[in-house]
């Protein structure tokens, strides 16, 4: 097996090697998996150099790939796999077939119809399967049990890789026994009264979010009672739908609890009774030093704590016998995969999963208008369903003074306008003629609102509060409240916007409306701008409009979601028009979806989309993989195929293998692009040589220009010297046959016969002096001889020289055209044309004066020392240069070698951006003809971001 090797570019997609590459797939048996061969690469000193792989189905068809014998085994396997939809598509939990609208959307697509319709489907199919294990447990007289959500196994109730584990597994505080219904409750009944606000109770997980958004419905029971569309009390089984991801699916449970208290025989937890005196602190004090009395509580009391709603560990109803709550919640948590996933949320996004409408947060200090907030509060269980959120406090207090919890999530359930009571009244007047008006005076009515706690205890205490001086008996007849820590209170509108920094709003989605989407995976880029992939909207009519941009809800695959945080807007615009109609409303704190409400004419719309992505620290869906595929298989197992079942209606699949060939072109242009940088580097590399060399060669030229100027200088100057020494002797002759006295005229005129002679027998050159030829001329001649045999040396050197050089240029620039070929050859660039050849000259040395000509000018009676100014020469280096930054300079980067790019690949060398995010455009309308379509190449340069 061959560990897995990410390449260094683009998406960081690992490339497939066919059959040879597996990253070590589960084995039932571990004597059926083969020796695993040592690794191609030794280990890396530094890990965190390797490069991260964010992609998902390459690995996950590895973990899921079947064991095959043989080669055509495997290749039959292959062709299979791609010819069929994955089995987390096709198929749910339970091993049956999904209901219709499930196998539509694994195209991204749904046309527009009825929103009731995924509803009814969903319902359908829900019922479809318990009828079927109904029949099934009576043939085996057994009553039903899930396999498949045990609540022994911690796997239900500990997500895929969480940070820290839950407090229902550590130990005597977590679960306890598991029992049937049946063994928990005396008479259990299913609702006792219908469903209620007031039956709510929060266990010890936390998920008040969604008991909040369950005592939002309780105001209109029939969106509670609809969600449990099948069940069979007597063989314990239980269907209920949820609204996931844009449709309904269905989730079906058995009836197994779980309680606080265990009765394992092995680890029975007995629970005595400690009296203390009064004056000590079991708390601070030793348990053996308090002098305390302790004994076991009777046997009839310990079992009372493993009987009703008041033994279950998580949700329970606030009657001893009713059951309606801890199966929702556990259905609930089935669909999300364990109990921990659905830990910490927002009260939005449990009305929506509940209801199926869209919710909206607003901050409210930033409401515009607060008689349309309470216009639309007035509508609550009508056409709206409300939360409100706490304000966080900077202390460990869980309330604050006014009994508040802290960062909490409430519940809305009504809201009254009343006429001003009379003693209210009386007690503005009264403040009024002390000069301290309260707030509200002069107004004839009073607007309250009903509040729950999901607690069901520690309520609001100021005005209007339980037992506060402005209730009446009238006033409390009107409202039908009675006082009790039951967690219901009413507070003015008033102070609720004071007192509740957030409101959630849900707009419920009812049977006249009709629904269309549409799926598709995007890359994010790292700088947050709008994409040029959007959605094109077409109404053909008139009317409001719901719009809805979302993205696969990470509750269902905790611990596959990866590193990236994806944050979505988007931006309305009509056909033809530059400004945009609406933006999306983001909901704090909250990234599964934005949308925006709005009344819309017919006509041609588009939406542009925007992703904002966040990485961070936790694992890659590889390194979950790697990490999880041994220890946890089965919880992996489940969570992959719900995280399949998530992103295939987005052609995720499609997304990944579309990028892989994308890296793949990158990485062959970024190895054609190397090749080119390399090329022009060595062609500068091999001009700045050359420069070099012509810097030294001249400079060699140069000296020995120096020198044949020296010898010149040297041979003229002695040449002066002879002649003038040769004036002298001619001189001191003449005066010397002066002095021998008168000359007879014989004498005289024998010797002017002979002079010519004499001259011609003297005379060197033409402009020379005659002179008689005497012994000292033989000498000079042979001087001269040696001289000239000196001259035609360093002549033939200084020739031998220039030739040299010569041949060196012609070569070196034969190579570079060689090198410069082979190098075009490789990286598939044709040679550039060659510039046009100048003209020859007409004679060799035409237009130019070389080293042989200059040497030819000297003298040939000059002493010779070439040997000597050569080898001075030839010890010329770079050294001896100043610094020329043309030529001794490193070479420096064109344009589109310095670009911005460089920046980048440092940035992600390490570790690649590798964003690709589902999202799904959702659009709620009156008109059933409304349709969406992706569009892409979209012009958004011009777009402000």
């Amino acid at each position: 097996m061959r560990p897995l090797r990410p390449i260094s570019h683009g998406h960081a997609h690992p490339q497939p090697v066919g059959d040879e590459y597996d990253p070590g797939p589960l084995y039932d048996d571990a004597e059926d998996a083969p020796p695993a061969p040592p690794p191609d690469d030794p280990p890396s000193a530094n890990p965190a150099e390797k490069l991260k792989d964010d992609a998902f189905y390459h690995h996950w068809d590895a973990f899921t790939r079947k064991k095959h014998t043989d080669r055509k085994a495997r290749l039959r396997g292959r062709r299979a796999a791609h010819a069929q939809p994955a089995s987390g598509v096709e198929r749910d939990v339970e091993g049956r077939p999904v209901h219709l609208t499930l196998r539509q959307n694994t195209a991204g697509v749904v046309g527009s119809q009825r929103a009731a319709t995924s509803f009814d489907e969903a319902a359908a199919s829900c019922r479809a399967k318990v009828a079927a294990i109904v029949q099934e447990s009576r043939r085996l007289n057994t009553k039903y049990f899930d396999p498949l959500f045990m609540l022994a196994k911690p796997e239900t109730l500990e997500s895929l890789g969480a940070e820290a584990r839950p407090m229902s597994v550590q130990g005597l505080k977590g679960v306890g026994t598991v029992k049937r219904v049946e063994d928990i409750f005396e008479n259990p009944v299913f609702f006792e009264d219908g469903p209620s606000a007031a039956d709510v109770r929060q266990g010890r997980n936390g998920d008040c979010w969604f008991l909040a958004a369950l005592s939002a419905l309780s105001g209109k029971t029939a969106l509670l009672e609809r969600l449990c569309v099948a069940r069979d009390e007597k063989v314990g089984v239980y269907g209920f739908v949820f609204f996931r991801d844009g449709e309904w699916v269905s989730s079906v449970v058995d009836d197994r609890l779980c309680l606080g208290h265990t009765d394992d025989a092995t680890n029975y937890q007995t629970e005595y009774l400690l009296r203390v005196p009064g004056d000590q602190n079991p708390f601070t004090t030793e348990l053996c030093q308090l002098g305390a009395e302790i004994r076991p509580l009777p046997a009839d009391f310990r079992d009372g704590l493993r009987k009703g709603s008041r033994a279950l560990y998580f949700a329970s109803c606030e009657s001893l016998n009713e059951t309606w709550l801890p199966l929702m919640e556990k259905a609930y948590a089935k669909a999300h995969g364990d109990y921990q996933a659905i830990e910490g949320g927002y009260p939005g996004e449990g009305i929506e999963d509940l209801t199926g409408g869209v919710a909206t947060s607003t901050d409210t200090e930033d409401i515009l208008d607060k008689e349309q907030l309470w216009r639309e509060l007035l509508q609550v269980n009508d056409a709206f369903l409300f939360n409100c959120s706490s304000r966080r406090g900077r202390d460990d207090l869980p309330a604050d003074e006014e009994g508040f919890v802290r960062g909490h999530a409430y519940t809305v359930l009504s809201a009254r306008e009343i006429a001003k009571p009379a003693n209210i009244k009386a007690e503005e007047e009264k403040a009024s003629k002390i000069g301290k008006p309260l707030p509200g005076t002069g107004e004839s009515t009073v607007r309250l609102l009903k509040i729950r706690n999901p607690w069901g205890r520690v309520e609001w205490n100021g005005r209007w509060s339980d037992g506060s001086r402005e209730w009446s008996p009238e006033v409390m007849k009107e409202l039908q409240h009675t006082f009790g820590d039951d967690g219901i209170f009413w507070i003015a509108y008033r102070d609720f916007l004071k007192f509740y920094p957030e409101i959630n709003r849900t707009r419920l989605i009812g049977p006249e409306w009709s629904v269309t989407q549409q799926w598709t995976a995007l890359n994010a880029p790292w700088a947050p701008t709008y994409l040029d992939t959007g959605f094109t909207l077409t109404l053909p009519k008139a009317g409001p409009t719901v719009i809805v941009l979302a993205q696969p809800d990470e509750r269902y695959f905790r611990g596959l979601a990866g590193r990236f945080a994806f944050y979505l807007h988007f931006r309305l615009y009509r056909a033809g028009e530059e400004t945009y109609l609406l933006r999306s409303m983001e909901r704090p704190g909250s990234r599964r979806s934005c949308s925006a409400e709005t009344h819309l004419d017919a006509g041609t719309y588009t939406v542009l989309v925007k992703i904002e992505a966040e990485r961070g620290d936790a694992l890659t869906r590889a390194e979950a993989i790697r990490k999880y595929r041994t220890d946890k298989a089965e919880k992996l197992m489940a969570v992959g195929r719900s995280f399949e079942l998530a992103h295939a209606k987005g052609r995720l699949r499609e997304k990944e293998k579309e990028n892989e060939r994308e890296d793949c072109r990158d990485a062959r242009w970024e190895e054609h692009e190397a090749l080119l940088v390399e090329r022009r580097q060595r062609r500068k590399e091999r001009a700045k040589e050359k420069a070099r060399k012509r810097r030294v060669r001249a400079e060699e030229k140069r000296k020995l220009e120096i020198k044949k100027a020296e010898r010149r200088e040297r041979v003229e100057r002695k040449r002066a010297e002879k002649a003038k020494k040769k004036e002298d002797e001619k001189a001191g002759r003449a005066k010397r046959e002066i002095a021998k006295g008168k000359m007879s005229r014989k004498g005289a005129a024998a010797k002017k016969d002979d002079k010519p002679a004499a001259e011609e027998t003297v005379k060197p050159k033409g402009k020379d002096v005659p002179v008689a030829a005497e012994p000292e001329a033989e000498d000079s001649s042979e001087d001269g001889d040696d001289e000239a045999e000196a001259e035609v040396g360093a002549k033939d050197e200084g020739k031998g020289e220039e030739v040299e050089w010569e041949d060196e240029d012609e070569e070196e620039d034969d190579d570079d055209d060689e090198e410069e070929e082979e190098e075009d050859s490789k990286a598939g660039i044709s040679p550039p044309e060659a510039p046009s050849a100048p003209e020859a000259p007409s004679a060799p040395g035409a237009g130019r004066n070389s080293p042989a000509d200059d040497l030819s000018e000297l003298d040939h009676h000059c002493e010779s020392d070439s040997e000597d100014a050569l080898s001075e020469i030839s010890s010329v280096a770079d050294s001896d240069f100043s610094w020329d930054s043309e030529v001794d300079g490193p070479p420096t980067p064109s344009e589109d070698e310095s670009s911005g790019d460089e920046t980048d690949d440092d940035m992600f060398a390490k570790d690649p951006w590798n964003a690709v995010c589902v999202v799904g455009l959702r659009v709620y309308t009156l008109d059933s003809e409304a349709r969406i379509e992706v569009i892409k190449g979209l012009r958004v340069e011009d777009v402000p971001q």
